[in-house]
């Protein structure tokens, strides 16, 4: 059973413009709640592939500070925690595609950082692992691969049927943090790494105390003052080199990994699949295919929640796609290149992976977590009634809500996550109803200005004619368009103290004599007038009434 995850999203709710662009991008909708002001959020239905706060960035202009959403990592307790303790640093295979390695290396070690483990070997050692389990057929096959915690929280709240699938084999940083603590038993170790989720995970397992993101450890490193640029050269304290799996952070790199050290394997046996495809379609897919005893299932499905994999993971650096996965791949060629180096590695593994236990807690059955009330057909059809949606036309799926479609909007106002308000056409229908009735009360406000026998004149802020009546055209012999624009000067025979006087200080006049001069020849008349004042109490023009005299 889970109670109260740990906190990996910090929410600013100030910050929050109620966009719904958390809602569209969130592989698990009903951790969002859209049915107030702004959209509120719930910890423990978070798997924390971070998508969110990418979107909540990027719609503030990139601007982190004006984000309603950022990442919460252990940087903090991490830098309280390293002059009192050992710690033991475990860097992620993606560092490649974020930092030079080897100046990394000797940072870590500038801020007191005892010794530096490469997870690729822990990926190494989550192959091997792989490999024993289905050659043993102690796994149910096909195999789920299990690194990415997201996909793993994904499937623990959404298919639950698939657990029984899903690799009962620790995560690299895992296999990695159970052979180091072997060698380092009193240290406390630090995960340097991409990913959000890897907190909770750390967390669960027990052996892992502190993840920080690679964006906070460059934070960290621009505080203290510590140049990489300037820094020599480290290396790994590793007892042996990683080889392939130095690659592991890409898409498919376990698939390239269990490939070379297990040749015999039929490529078209694994699957790769990453991104948004695994929450849209694939695990559905899959788990109807066991299920059925579907054709052409795979062995092993390689499974990453981000796009580009752990390389643009949200605690990455951003750089660009080619200088992203260049590097894992310089790095991972040059790996394989040196022959008694992989025989050494291969000798390591197979003594490891006997010696050591690499063994994690079962996956937890989370479905009951993820439970919401489906409307029934009349409640839906009241439903669609509330979001003004009467014809097939409107029904458009267009994701503006963020639920991607009309349906599922229905489901989570139903279930209290959301509101007819924010649905696009209802916003529409409602906007075009408000203007017609913005329309008819100007055409009847209009009957009754020209109804009138007093002329109106409104003025801007300038002094200049905006708008009259019938009565003040005929009064002045201007034609509509004609008295528009002109200065109430020019109309007042240059005189208009008053009217001059109302549009300075807001002062308003009755009953003052004045000339006014008309098309046919001067009026004589009377003016009152009245200051148009905004929201603000700021005045923006003026009201004349004229009423005629005599005509001189």
């Amino acid at each position: 059973m889970m109670n109260n995850q740990v906190e990996i999203i910090r929410i600013k709710e100030e910050n929050c413009t109620n966009c719904h662009q958390c809602i569209a991008v969130c592989p698990i909708k009903i951790c969002n709640n859209g049915s107030g002001d702004v959209v509120k959020f719930d910890n423990n239905l978070c798997i924390g592939c971070g998508r969110c706060v990418e979107a909540c960035i990027k719609s503030h202009g990139g601007i982190v500070e004006k984000s309603a959403r950022s990442i919460i990592d252990d940087t903090p307790q991490f830098l309280q925690d390293l002059p009192h303790q050992e710690i033991v640093a475990l860097i992620a295979p993606s560092a490649t595609s974020n930092f030079k390695l080897g100046k990394l290396l000797s940072a870590l070690k500038t801020l007191g950082i005892k010794q530096v483990y490469d997870v690729s070997l822990g990926a190494e050692i989550t192959v091997a692992l792989y490999h024993q389990a289905i050659a043993s057929q102690s796994v149910n096959l096909p195999l789920i691969a299990s690194p990415c915690p997201a996909i793993v929280k994904y499937i623990q709240l959404k298919h639950p049927d698939l657990l029984g699938n899903l690799a009962p084999i620790g995560s690299p940083v895992h296999n990695l943090a159970v052979y180091v603590k072997s060698l380092h038993p009193g240290a406390e170790l630090l995960f340097i790494s991409p990913c959000l989720e890897k907190t909770r995970e750390i967390r669960n397992q027990g052996l892992i105390k502190y993840n920080v993101l690679f964006q906070s450890l460059q934070n960290v490193f621009t505080e203290w003052g510590i140049d990489l640029d300037i820094l020599p050269d480290e290396d790994f304290d590793n007892a042996v080199p990683a080889g392939i799996a130095t690659n592991f952070s890409t898409p498919g790199g376990l698939k390239e990994s269990y490939l070379y050290h297990y040749p015999d394997t039929r490529a078209s046996s694994i699957y790769r699949v990453e991104g948004e495809p695994v929450f849209d379609r694939y695990l559905r897919e899959l788990e109807k295919g066991i299920q059925r005893g579907g054709e052409h299932l795979p062995l092993i499905v390689d499974v990453l929640s981000c796009g580009k994999g752990c390389n643009a993971g949200v605690g990455c650096i951003n750089k660009s796609i080619q200088a992203i996965e260049y590097e894992v791949a310089v790095r991972s060629e040059r790996s394989v290149s040196d022959p008694a180096a992989n025989r050494e590695l291969d000798n390591f593994l197979a003594a490891i992976i006997d010696k050591l236990d690499f063994s994690i807690s079962k996956y937890d059955d989370l479905s009951y977590l993820h439970q919401f009330d489906v409307p029934d057909d009349q409640e839906l059809e009241d439903i669609y009634k509330r979001m003004l949606k009467t014809e097939e036309m409107d029904f458009r799926n267009c994701a503006a809500c963020g639920y991607n479609s009309c349906y599922y909007m229905a489901v989570a106002i139903h279930n209290g996550l959301n509101k007819v308000q924010n649905c696009h056409l209802y916003q529409e229908k409602v906007l075009r109803q408000d203007q017609q009735a913005i329309q008819h009360m100007h055409m009847e406000l209009t009957s009754v200005f020209n109804a009138m026998n007093d002329g109106l004149i409104v003025l801007d802020k300038d002094g200049r004619v905006s708008q009259s009546n019938v009565a003040a055209q005929r009064i002045t012999g201007y034609a509509d368009e004609a008295i528009i624009g002109i200065h109430i000067l020019d109309l007042f025979s240059g005189k208009a103290p008053y009217t001059m006087k109302l549009l300075e200080t807001g002062e308003s006049y009755k009953d003052r004599e004045m000339i006014i001069d008309g098309v046919r020849g001067k009026i004589h008349g009377t003016a009152s007038g009245e200051p148009r004042i905004d929201e603000n109490g700021k005045i923006i023009g003026a009201t004349i009434i004229i009423r005629p005299i005599a005509r001189g």
